[in-house]
């Protein structure tokens, strides 16, 4: 997860500076999209992919020019009372067979999305295999770059013990 969290924080200084650069060009800052939370993450091509909560949406941005600019958001899908805050939801990674994402909702429950090749998000499945366990909507989710995810949450069944 280290290299995760570095990666993030380099990308967040390289959009930044690209913002800085691109506001003295023009005096106007590059603003990619309003949201909570963004997570993001790169691809064996170099392109950059970002996930963020609006509400109850999840939303996908994607840059093919190291951050200097992003595609118009799209909608991935809703999740009724999505938890979209403080380290909390949506998380995304890549594989070879596409992109997957997960998050949480407020009743403790996650579930997955997935774009496949062909470029459609699907709801894919609920991870947690028992109700309501992840109350707070802490997440992780990480690839071995092929086709094997990694998830991570808190479980709080049996008083969390």
């Amino acid at each position: 997860m280290k290299s995760i969290s570095l990666f993030t924080g380099l990308v967040v200084l390289l959009c930044f500076f690209s913002c800085k650069e691109q506001q003295k060009k023009n005096d106007s800052p590059l603003i990619i999209a309003s949201g909570q939370m963004p997570a993001i993450v790169k691809d064996n091509s170099g392109k950059i992919h970002l996930v963020y909560g609006t509400g109850d949406s999840i939303m996908y941005t994607y840059s093919e020019d190291k951050g200097r600019s992003f595609s118009s958001p799209e909608l991935v899908d809703t999740l009724a009372a999505m938890v979209a805050g403080a380290v909390c939801s949506p998380q995304i990674t890549t594989t070879e067979d596409g992109l997957s994402i997960i998050a949480a909702d407020n009743a403790g429950n996650i579930f997955s999305f997935i774009k496949d090749q062909s470029g459609k998000w699907t709801k894919a499945a609920r991870v947690n295999d028992m109700d309501t366990t992840n109350k707070e909507g802490f997440l992780g989710l990480s690839s071995d770059g092929n086709n094997n995810l990694f998830a991570i949450w808190p479980d709080l069944r049996d008083d969390g013990h």
